[in-house]
Protein backbone atom coordinates (compact mmCIF):
# COMPACT_ATOMS: atom_id res chain seq x y z
CA UNK A 1 0.00 0.00 0.00
CA UNK A 2 1.34 3.26 -0.94
CA UNK A 3 1.60 6.24 1.92
CA UNK A 4 -1.25 8.07 -0.49
CA UNK A 5 -3.33 4.95 -0.62
CA UNK A 6 -2.43 4.82 3.12
CA UNK A 7 -3.96 8.18 4.07
CA UNK A 8 -6.96 8.65 1.97
CA UNK A 9 -8.54 4.85 2.99
CA UNK A 10 -10.36 7.09 5.99
CA UNK A 11 -11.43 9.98 4.28
CA UNK A 12 -14.65 10.87 2.96
CA UNK A 13 -14.62 12.32 -0.49
CA UNK A 14 -17.70 15.08 -0.60
CA UNK A 15 -19.68 13.82 -3.95
CA UNK A 16 -19.72 16.68 -6.58
CA UNK A 17 -22.26 17.38 -9.61
CA UNK A 18 -20.30 15.05 -11.36
CA UNK A 19 -19.78 12.03 -9.16
CA UNK A 20 -23.54 12.76 -7.95
CA UNK A 21 -26.52 10.45 -8.93
CA UNK A 22 -28.51 12.29 -11.69
CA UNK A 23 -31.48 13.92 -9.43
CA UNK A 24 -34.66 13.10 -11.45
CA UNK A 25 -36.27 15.99 -12.93
CA UNK A 26 -39.46 16.93 -11.58
CA UNK A 27 -42.65 14.99 -12.55
CA UNK A 28 -45.32 17.33 -14.83
CA UNK A 29 -48.32 17.36 -12.95
CA UNK A 30 -50.50 16.25 -16.06
CA UNK A 31 -53.60 14.80 -13.77
CA UNK A 32 -53.84 17.97 -11.28
CA UNK A 33 -53.88 20.05 -14.47
CA UNK A 34 -56.57 17.98 -16.54
CA UNK A 35 -58.49 18.31 -13.30
CA UNK A 36 -58.31 21.98 -13.52
CA UNK A 37 -58.68 21.83 -16.99
CA UNK A 38 -61.95 19.75 -16.38
CA UNK A 39 -63.18 22.43 -13.69
CA UNK A 40 -63.31 25.10 -16.27
CA UNK A 41 -64.59 23.68 -18.90
CA UNK A 42 -67.62 23.08 -16.23
CA UNK A 43 -67.54 26.87 -14.88
CA UNK A 44 -68.10 27.90 -18.31
CA UNK A 45 -70.45 24.89 -19.87
CA UNK A 46 -72.29 26.12 -16.33
CA UNK A 47 -72.43 30.10 -17.13
CA UNK A 48 -73.60 29.07 -20.56
CA UNK A 49 -76.51 26.40 -20.70
CA UNK A 50 -79.63 28.55 -19.22
CA UNK A 51 -79.32 30.86 -22.36
CA UNK A 52 -79.62 27.73 -24.63
CA UNK A 53 -82.31 26.16 -22.90
CA UNK A 54 -84.68 28.95 -22.29
CA UNK A 55 -87.83 28.23 -23.83
CA UNK A 56 -87.43 24.61 -21.85
CA UNK A 57 -87.20 25.83 -18.63
CA UNK A 58 -89.59 28.46 -19.40
CA UNK A 59 -92.21 25.92 -19.81
CA UNK A 60 -91.22 23.79 -17.17
CA UNK A 61 -91.28 26.42 -14.29
CA UNK A 62 -94.33 28.98 -15.76
CA UNK A 63 -92.70 31.70 -16.65
CA UNK A 64 -91.70 33.82 -19.48
CA UNK A 65 -88.27 33.36 -21.47
CA UNK A 66 -87.38 36.98 -20.44
CA UNK A 67 -87.72 35.96 -16.65
CA UNK A 68 -85.72 33.04 -17.09
CA UNK A 69 -82.87 35.13 -18.59
CA UNK A 70 -82.65 36.45 -14.79
CA UNK A 71 -80.36 33.21 -14.39
CA UNK A 72 -77.95 34.48 -16.22
CA UNK A 73 -77.72 37.95 -16.06
CA UNK A 74 -77.49 36.73 -12.21
CA UNK A 75 -74.84 34.14 -12.53
CA UNK A 76 -72.85 37.27 -14.56
CA UNK A 77 -73.44 39.97 -11.61
CA UNK A 78 -72.97 38.04 -8.82
CA UNK A 79 -69.42 36.38 -10.30
CA UNK A 80 -69.00 40.61 -11.25
CA UNK A 81 -69.49 41.95 -7.65
CA UNK A 82 -68.15 39.02 -5.24
CA UNK A 83 -64.96 37.84 -7.44
CA UNK A 84 -62.09 40.46 -6.31
CA UNK A 85 -63.53 41.01 -2.96
CA UNK A 86 -64.26 36.99 -1.64
CA UNK A 87 -60.50 36.44 -3.63
CA UNK A 88 -58.79 39.10 -1.39
CA UNK A 89 -60.81 38.06 1.51
CA UNK A 90 -60.20 34.30 1.16
CA UNK A 91 -56.88 34.00 -1.54
CA UNK A 92 -54.37 34.20 2.21
CA UNK A 93 -56.43 32.59 4.80
CA UNK A 94 -57.75 29.78 3.12
CA UNK A 95 -55.17 27.22 1.43
CA UNK A 96 -55.01 26.59 -2.48
CA UNK A 97 -55.71 23.27 -2.83
CA UNK A 98 -59.03 23.90 -0.61
CA UNK A 99 -60.08 26.61 -1.75
CA UNK A 100 -60.37 25.27 -5.15
CA UNK A 101 -62.22 21.75 -4.22
CA UNK A 102 -64.70 24.19 -1.94
CA UNK A 103 -65.09 25.83 -5.51
CA UNK A 104 -65.85 22.89 -7.11
CA UNK A 105 -68.16 21.64 -4.46
CA UNK A 106 -70.09 24.80 -4.70
CA UNK A 107 -70.52 24.12 -8.25
CA UNK A 108 -71.57 20.83 -7.26
CA UNK A 109 -74.18 22.04 -5.22
CA UNK A 110 -75.40 24.87 -7.68
CA UNK A 111 -75.93 22.56 -10.42
CA UNK A 112 -78.14 20.15 -8.43
CA UNK A 113 -80.18 23.05 -6.64
CA UNK A 114 -80.77 24.51 -10.60
CA UNK A 115 -81.88 21.21 -11.53
CA UNK A 116 -84.09 19.97 -8.50
CA UNK A 117 -85.45 23.60 -9.08
CA UNK A 118 -89.45 23.88 -8.18
CA UNK A 119 -89.31 27.83 -8.71
CA UNK A 120 -87.60 30.59 -10.71
CA UNK A 121 -86.70 32.01 -7.17
CA UNK A 122 -84.42 28.80 -5.91
CA UNK A 123 -83.10 28.19 -9.72
CA UNK A 124 -81.91 31.94 -9.16
CA UNK A 125 -80.16 31.09 -5.95
CA UNK A 126 -78.75 28.70 -7.15
CA UNK A 127 -77.24 30.30 -10.04
CA UNK A 128 -76.24 32.95 -7.52
CA UNK A 129 -73.95 30.42 -5.56
CA UNK A 130 -72.74 29.32 -8.66
CA UNK A 131 -71.54 32.51 -10.32
CA UNK A 132 -69.72 33.08 -6.35
CA UNK A 133 -67.88 29.15 -7.39
CA UNK A 134 -66.82 30.94 -10.71
CA UNK A 135 -65.46 33.37 -10.38
CA UNK A 136 -63.30 32.08 -6.78
CA UNK A 137 -62.56 29.49 -9.55
CA UNK A 138 -60.58 31.58 -12.14
CA UNK A 139 -59.50 34.14 -10.00
CA UNK A 140 -57.93 31.13 -7.68
CA UNK A 141 -56.54 29.05 -10.93
CA UNK A 142 -53.97 30.50 -12.21
CA UNK A 143 -51.60 30.76 -8.99
CA UNK A 144 -52.48 27.68 -8.35
CA UNK A 145 -51.50 26.20 -11.61
CA UNK A 146 -48.25 28.77 -11.34
CA UNK A 147 -47.33 26.59 -7.85
CA UNK A 148 -47.62 23.22 -8.73
CA UNK A 149 -45.58 22.98 -12.15
CA UNK A 150 -41.88 24.41 -11.96
CA UNK A 151 -41.34 27.79 -13.48
CA UNK A 152 -40.21 26.94 -17.03
CA UNK A 153 -43.22 25.02 -17.68
CA UNK A 154 -45.81 27.84 -16.55
CA UNK A 155 -47.14 28.60 -19.62
CA UNK A 156 -47.43 25.15 -21.07
CA UNK A 157 -49.46 24.33 -17.64
CA UNK A 158 -51.84 27.92 -18.47
CA UNK A 159 -52.82 26.80 -21.96
CA UNK A 160 -53.62 23.12 -21.44
CA UNK A 161 -55.41 24.33 -17.75
CA UNK A 162 -57.44 27.16 -19.63
CA UNK A 163 -58.42 24.97 -22.77
CA UNK A 164 -60.95 23.96 -20.14
CA UNK A 165 -62.60 26.98 -21.02
CA UNK A 166 -62.48 26.74 -25.04
CA UNK A 167 -63.91 23.20 -25.00
CA UNK A 168 -66.51 24.73 -23.00
CA UNK A 169 -67.08 27.10 -25.66
CA UNK A 170 -66.95 25.03 -28.82
CA UNK A 171 -68.60 21.37 -26.94
CA UNK A 172 -69.87 22.07 -23.56
CA UNK A 173 -72.59 24.68 -23.87
CA UNK A 174 -73.61 22.75 -27.58
CA UNK A 175 -74.10 19.35 -26.27
CA UNK A 176 -75.48 20.26 -22.80
CA UNK A 177 -78.12 22.50 -24.80
CA UNK A 178 -78.48 19.12 -27.17
CA UNK A 179 -78.95 17.01 -23.87
CA UNK A 180 -81.54 19.34 -22.59
CA UNK A 181 -83.60 19.46 -25.44
CA UNK A 182 -83.38 15.61 -26.43
CA UNK A 183 -84.12 14.73 -22.20
CA UNK A 184 -84.93 17.18 -20.29
CA UNK A 185 -83.12 20.60 -19.35
CA UNK A 186 -82.98 19.13 -15.77
CA UNK A 187 -81.15 16.32 -16.90
CA UNK A 188 -78.57 18.63 -18.89
CA UNK A 189 -78.15 20.83 -15.71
Amino acid sequence: MTRKNFLMRDVAIPETAATAAPASAPVFPWGGLLILAAAGFTAVTTELLPSGLLPQISRDLGVDESAVGSLTAAYAAVIVFTALPLSRLLGGRVPRKALLIGTVLAFALSNVLLASSPSLGLAVAARLLGGVAHGMLWSSMAPYVARIVPAHSVGRAMAMVFSGNSIALAVGAPIGTLMGSVLTWRASS
